[in-house]
């Protein structure tokens, strides 16, 4: 059996270390299908800065379009990741006509549709989409005013979105309640044929990833982003850290990922009894990483979104607890196996009643640590998910 997967972005530059790619998303599906047999490469878009990498297969966006292109490779299947994006609805059509089956990769636990959001939440998620370009509040406000009312119109996106999952054979959703909503909404669209190909079939993570009793899970909060990007929100961060902290004086935490200096700039204000039990480690290899999840004991996500969390899958494989927000809805769903607490309110003080709720817990033994790691690595193991893959 021959199954490449796909994503068209020119992602593993020469300065990406290979680890970070291949322990997630395309790159890790990748490896999993060859652990299960099956023969798989990489394919990406290129351009400049690329690396050249024997698991990957570089091609032109006009390439990634064309039929002909793909029959080359003489595949059985294709693992799409292009986030159902209606720009991208050519080269699922140029895949499926090339004789391959397609199997279309969500990347999106959210609805596809906006009327299946209150208003609010629509509107909230066309300014973020401004403020993610580096647009100020006020420009975003007014694009969200402009831009909200026009995807209640079905031709605009929703009809899109139905073309591109039309030709798929096979379509992954990373939440429960996102593959609920995209069936809803194929139904409502007259193709009960596609809904009923979707499937909750969660993003991998490395099978390294997993909790150890040998490890003590010692009295640490961790966060990973890119600290620096307006999404990841470091001020929410550290000001409920701040407060956190200061209520549990037994508490540290640990901070990875890019964008210290952001970082560095907001705890430089903090008490010294405070900044000094906020570690920020930047970024580390991706097994060190895990290692830290192993001896941590809850994972903060303050971001403004999020479509879907791998860090959030491995921390949760390795015995971590997650706190957040829930008006994110992958959240909702890391919280399902009795995992966290989300906070009612997206604010410092929402954020704080989480942290200190998930405290709790873990200071009355009131969380289960190894049954919620067993239930979330069955789920959520490249294994696992190659193997719903290949048994759909």
């Amino acid at each position: 059996m021959k199954i490449f997967t796909a994503t068209p972005r020119p992602f593993l530059t020469e300065k990406d270390p290979d680890s970070t790619f291949f322990s997630r998303d395309m790159g890790l599906t990748c490896y999993a299908l060859r652990m299960a047999g099956v023969e798989s490469q990489v394919v990406l878009l290129d351009g400049p800065d690329v690396k050249q990498h024997p698991d990957v297969t570089r091609a032109s966006l006009s390439q990634m379009e064309s039929a002909h292109w793909w029959e080359q490779f003489e595949l059985d299947a294709v693992v799409l990741c292009a986030w159902v994006a209606p720009r991208y609805t050519p080269i699922a059509r140029a895949i499926k006509e090339s004789g391959a089956k397609l199997i279309v990769r969500c990347d999106s636990g959210e609805p596809y549709s906006q009327r299946q959001k209150n208003i609010r939440q629509a509107f909230y998620t066309h300014y973020l989409s401004s403020c993610y370009k580096g647009n100020g509040w006020a420009y975003a406000v007014g694009y969200s005013f402009l831009k909200t009312p026009v995807f209640y119109i079905p031709a605009v996106y929703e009809n899109r979105v139905v073309e591109h999952l039309s030709y798929a054979d096979l379509i992954l959703n990373e939440t429960p309640v996102g593959a609920l909503l995209l069936k809803e909404l194929l139904k409502k669209k007259g193709r009960p044929d596609i809904a009923a190909r979707v499937r909750y079939v969660p993003h991998p993570i490395a099978n390294g990833a997993e909790y150890s009793a040998e490890i003590e899970k010692e009295r640490r909060i961790i966060a990973v982003g890119r600290w620096d990007n307006y999404q990841k929100n470091a001020s929410l961060l550290v000001r409920s850290l701040e407060k956190v902290l200061a209520l549990q004086p037994a508490y540290h935490a640990y901070l990875f990922g890019g964008g210290e200096d952001v970082l560095r700039k907001l705890i430089r204000r903090l008490p010294e009894n405070i900044r000094a039990r906020i570690n920020i480690r930047g970024n580390v290899d991706h097994g060190e990483l895990i290692r830290e999840y192993q001896r941590s004991r809850i994972l903060f996500m303050p971001s403004r979104s999020e479509a879907c969390s791998v860090a959030a899958e491995e921390a949760l494989a390795c015995g971590c607890s997650v706190a957040g927000s829930k008006h994110i809805f992958c959240l909702q769903n890391f919280i399902s196996k009795n995992s966290g607490t989300l906070a009612s309110e997206y604010s410092v003080k929402g954020m704080v009643s989480a942290l200190t709720a998930e405290i709790s817990k873990w200071e009355g033994s009131m969380f289960s640590v190894e049954q919620s790691a067993r239930l979330w690595k069955e789920e959520v193991s490249a294994s696992a998910v190659v193997q719903a893959i290949l048994g759909a």
